[in-house]
């Protein structure tokens, strides 16, 4: 596909694609969003609870979501990332490898691994540090409103936040000069990763005592706010003893 694209467009056209992979990596809102208004009974099971049935979000507070949801990604994300690219473009920046030639895929699973690992230490410390009691009460708090989160809860953010919350993703493949496709590859599954452990839904895979994403770990960030400051692997919290 990639190549395609590159036979077909120039790279200034090429980084505008992007955008697209941003609406991709929303995707999942949509899903859960109809799983919340539909409450199907059969998932009952999936819900994260507390030794007490967990309430769906009501219509009120979906809408509310939505609202605010729309205002970061329509708002903020898509303008910021515009005008990232277009400012790159007129400069002839281009911060990613845009070859033709995808990397080999030990490349691009070593590009992965490094990507995601590095970008869960940085929002470990954005996270942790947004906990600061003036960041908190100031910033943060916007996004902790729900202690029982739904999907829509993973774009309610204080814009300063929704910018801040930028780098972990950027700066990592930027380091690592990957190439575009990983870029993107990495972007949907970090932001679907956002959106999962938000959802309420415990939608995950256990391998061992891992498990991936990080849904109950995240959840029970929300409820009981001082622990697992990390999106998608427990390990920083391990190692900082901040794991619940």
């Amino acid at each position: 596909m990639y190549s395609y694209l590159y036979d077909n467009y120039n790279k200034n056209e090429i980084m505008y694609f992007t955008l697209i992979v941003l609406i991709i990596a929303d995707l999942p809102l949509i899903f859960f969003t109809i799983l919340d208004i539909l409450q199907f009974t059969c998932l009952d099971s999936y819900r994260i609870n507390y030794n007490n049935i967990r309430k769906y979000p009501t219509k009120t507070e979906l809408k509310d979501g939505l609202i605010e949801s729309c205002k970061s990604f329509f708002g903020i994300i898509l303008p910021i990332s515009f005008t990232g690219i277009f400012c790159g473009n007129t400069l002839q920046i281009y911060p990613y490898n845009m070859s033709r030639e995808l990397p080999n895929i030990l490349v691009c699973l070593f590009h992965i691994i490094c990507i995601f690992i590095m970008s869960d230490i940085l929002f470990y410390i954005f996270h942790r540090t947004m906990h600061i009691p003036f960041l908190y009460k100031n910033i943060h708090k916007v996004h902790h409103k729900y202690k029982e989160t739904f999907a829509l809860v993973n774009h309610y953010l204080h814009p300063l936040e929704t910018i801040i919350f930028f780098f972990p993703a950027i700066i990592p493949p930027l380091i690592l000069q990957s190439h575009i496709t990983i870029m993107w590859f990495c972007a949907i599954i970090m932001n679907w990763n956002g959106i999962i452990i938000h959802s309420g839904y415990d939608f995950s895979i256990k391998i061992g005592t891992l498990q991936l994403p990080a849904i109950n770990e995240h959840d029970k960030h929300h409820m009981y706010f001082n622990y697992n400051y990390g999106a998608m692997l427990p390990y920083m919290d391990k190692l900082f003893g901040t794991y619940k």
